[in-house]
Formats: structure tokens, sequence, C-alpha cells
């Protein structure tokens, strides 16, 4: 942090230098060209005043680092791509006159006569305090976020207790140093509105505990209106706008041509950003079934960033869908020791664990996510399906009870009941869930009804799915309740179809 003048009038001695057709004020942390403000970043400023207070001397890198990123671990190429923004910010790229000259072996200088300039005037509020206040709002969000899961643990389990949760300063310190050492990204907070990185915040931690999407992607929005170019908030909004695989084709097609061009505009801001490359990834995955593209586009991340969970869990997705469960489960507990925060990957691990048969830990895991969030979908439903496999009748409608989407709650009662052996009540239900459904859960009607052993209708609805191309085929080869069709050569037709060699 850079130091203010002393003053003993309750005044601060203003830090003025005049370069060339510039005036900087150290205090104000403005940059004036011919009456007017020239927008310089705030590191950018920071690396500035350093080198006018140095002026006509020479600044090592390691100076720098030292005086413009204080305890933070930062490479030196950090500082050439500062010196480069800078330039361009104070419209000073020729590399015949720089301003902002370069000593090989030495490093950064003043090129240009530097005066000197004393005036008075009130203490102004640094900008840089914006930035902590910024820092701080990410801390209050992560730690409410786990305050909620702390007060709904179940009391004296201590398998399930997330892990303690750091205080604000010392996450500070995690987001600005530790990125390098984890292959966790976070956006220059020093680049943008903090307005607009509290919006994205606010729609980033919705949809990772599995809040409502529809607040989510508002908030993104507000993010990207007041910073066009944020790259991670339009990775952000490409995911929220993935749509609900739950929603008929129509609807679902708009959200694909609307998260293409999302995760194509965020990876166009900065291609080597790993939200970005695991947006355009979940795109290729989920909408193109395209398979090679993901492949290639997580390999590559995945090379630059080993440890980012967006990166991991998508990865854990892709090796899920073409049935192994064990790298898939792998992956995603890697993510979550990134953040215990993500309801929606202690899900995901739930189902992983469900489909590979390890039901206790499936259980422990939708708990968890329930713990972050009491309202997540689906969660309570994985719960209640592994209690009707296991024969606890009464458990399983229990849970089932407990789900709170809808739809997905009768879906829970077909289970229930056909594993209890309550054929009417399971034809009823099995019923009610398609008239519910409508045309949106072709492939979870096809799934009930291989499960009840109805296999003529089993394939009818999966060839329905097939050809509306419904994101829950790509459970295809590890859905449990598919075990008594997989036999049948159909089976394996619709396998070779969705997932071509």
């Amino acid at each position: 942090m850079l130091r203010k003048s002393p003053s003993s009038n309750g005044q601060v001695a203003t830090e003025r230098y005049r370069i060339g057709d510039l005036e900087v004020d150290v205090q104000a942390r403005r940059v004036v060209r011919d009456g007017e403000e020239v927008h310089v970043t705030e590191l950018s400023f920071d690396v500035l005043v350093v080198l006018l207070r140095r002026a006509p001397g020479i600044v090592s890198k390691k100076a720098l680092m030292r005086e413009v990123w204080p305890g933070i671990v930062v490479e030196p190429d950090t500082v050439k791509k500062r010196i480069a923004l800078l330039r361009s910010s104070l419209h000073n790229d020729d590399s015949t006159e720089p301003l902002i000259r370069v000593v090989r072996g030495r490093g950064y200088g003043i090129n240009a006569n530097v005066e000197r300039l004393e005036a008075a005037s009130p203490q102004a509020r640094s900008p840089r305090s914006r930035r902590f206040t910024v820092v701080l709002t990410a801390s209050a969000l992560v730690m409410a976020v786990l305050a909620v899961g702390l007060a709904l643990r179940p009391a004296g389990d201590a398998r399930r207790q997330l892990p303690e949760a750091r205080p604000a300063a010392a996450l500070e310190i995690s987001i600005a140093g530790d990125q390098r050492r984890a292959g966790i990204t976070y956006p220059d907070t020093e680049e943008i509105d903090p307005v607009a990185y509290q919006h994205y915040l606010t729609g980033k931690t919705l949809r990772r505990t599995g809040g409502d999407l529809l607040a989510a992607t508002e908030a993104l929005e507000r993010a990207i209106d007041i910073e066009p170019r944020f790259a991670a908030a339009f990775a952000e909004l490409a995911l929220c706008r993935m749509g609900d695989p739950y929603k008929p084709e129509t609807e679902r097609l708009a959200g694909l041509k609307n998260s293409r061009e999302l995760a194509q505009t965020a990876l166009k801001l900065d291609p080597a950003l790993p939200e970005a490359i695991a947006a355009a990834a979940a795109v290729a995955m989920f909408w193109d079934w395209d398979w090679t593209e993901a492949d290639a586009l997580l390999e590559r991340g995945l090379a630059a960033s080993p440890g980012n969970e967006y990166l991991q869990s998508y990865r854990s997705n892709l090796s899920g869908i073409h049935g192994d469960l064990d790298e898939s489960i792998q992956l995603l507990n890697s993510a979550l020791g990134q953040d215990v925060t993500n309801a929606r990957l202690h899900y995901s691990l739930g189902q992983r664990y469900y489909q590979a048969g390890r039901f206790r830990e499936a259980i422990e895991a939708y708990r968890r996510a329930l713990s972050v969030n009491p309202q997540i979908n689906f969660a309570h439903l994985g719960i209640g399906r592994i209690r009707a496999l296991q024969g606890d009748h009464t458990a399983a409608l229990r849970d089932m009870a407990l789900e709170p989407n809808p739809i997905f709650r009768i879906y829970g009662l077909v289970i229930a009941h056909t594993a209890a052996g309550n054929d009417a009540a399971a034809i009823a239900a099995l019923e009610d869930f398609e008239k519910e459904s409508g045309k949106c859960c072709e492939y979870w009607l096809g799934a009930l009804n291989a499960y009840r052993g109805e296999t003529n209708a089993a394939f009818r609805y999966l060839e329905s799915a097939w050809k509306g191309r419904e994101v829950g085929l790509l459970d295809l080869q590890v859905d449990p309740l598919l075990e008594g069709i997989r036999s049948d050569p159909h089976y394996s037709a619709l396998v070779t179809r969705v997932f071509p060699d």
C-alpha cells in the first residue's frame, strides 16, 4: 500500500507530479492531461507512483513487487504486463520514445523530466480503499454461505463438519496470493468497478450454492452492464444460461444459443481464463454432445491450471458421462477441496457415488449439499431414492416429501412405491409424473419404466429423449435404474448413437 505524505495541520501535503503533458495527484489518485482525467487502474497507478518517486532512478522488478504487491507472491511477468497496461492507459505505446523505459537486467524508469509540484489539499479518500471493500464483500459472501451450512449441519456428526471458515483478512491474502499455487483464478478487482464485482459475486454464489438461477442471472447481467469486458462474469452467466434441463425443447434451445454466445465472448475477452474455458467445454458437452471438443478444451485448461475447480468439475462430468465413475469422483473431491461451499458440487458428488453403488458416501454428499443450501433441488430425492433401493420404504417416502422440486417429488414416489411393491400407487404416480412434466422429461420416464420392468415403454421414451436431445441421456451408461435393460440390443444401439466412436 502506498504511503501518504504526513502533515501536522490535519491536511495532507498533496504529492503531485508533472511529467510531460500529464499531471499526477497521488492523494486524489488522479492523472490529468490537458484538463481531462486519464483513466488509470489502481495497480497501474501504484506502479506509476513508485516510478515517479524514484525518478530519474531505475526501479527493479523486485522493488516494484515489494512496494506495489506487499506481502503477496506475484510472478515477475506480472510486472511486465502491468507496465504494458500502464503504457496503454497513458496512451504511450510508442516503442521509439516510451514514457516508461526498460533497462535490460535492471528494471524500469521514467523516460522524461519529472517535476515535483507541492500544494495542500484536504485528504482524499483513496480509491484503493474501494478494493478492500470489494474483497471484504467476497469474504462476507463466502462466510455467510459457510455460516448457513454450519448452522444447519446435523448436530453431533463430526464426519459432516465443514472446515472452519477463515477470517476476512485471511481470505484477501488467499484471493490475491494463493491462486498460482492452488490453480484458482479470481477476477482482478483492481481492473473492475466494485459495484460490478459485487453483482458478480452475488450471481456466482447463487449459482454455486444451488440458489435462485434467475436472481443469479440478473446479478451477472448487471455486472456485465457496468463492466462490458468482465470475462469472468460472461463465463458465469453462460453457465447460468445453460438452461434448466427440465424445460421444453424450445426454451432449452434458446438457452443453448445464448450460452454459446456468452462463453465465446468470455473466451475472446480472456482466452486463458479457466472459467471461460470451462463454460465453452460445458456448451460442447451438454448442448453439442461434442465430446472431442469438450475434451480438448478441458485438457488445454487443466494443462495451464491443473488445480482449478471449474475445470476439474467439468472434467469430472465428462468422465462420468463416459462411465469412468472413479475418475469423476476423484475430480469432484479435488474440486471440493478448493471450495467446500459449492453445493452443486456436493450434489454432483452424491450422484456419482449413487451411480457407483456407494450409497453411504452418496447420502453424506447429498447431506453436505443440503447443509450449504437446504432448498437445493434433488438432494432429498437422491437420499430417498437410495432408501427405496435399500428397502426402507418409510424413510424413502419421508425424504421424497422433502424434495423442493414438485415434479421430481412425484418421480421419487414412483421409485419408492415400486421398490415397496405398491404397484397401484406406483402407476398412479407415474401417470402424474408424465402429466406434470409435459414433454421435458422423456429420459426420466424411460428410466422409470426401465426400473419397473416395462421394457417397451422404456425404449419408447428413451427414443423420444434421443430425438429431443435431452440432457438426461448423458447418464445413459451410469444410471442404475437402467440396469434391467442393458442386455437388450436396443440399449446398445442407443448408446452407440449417443456416444459414437
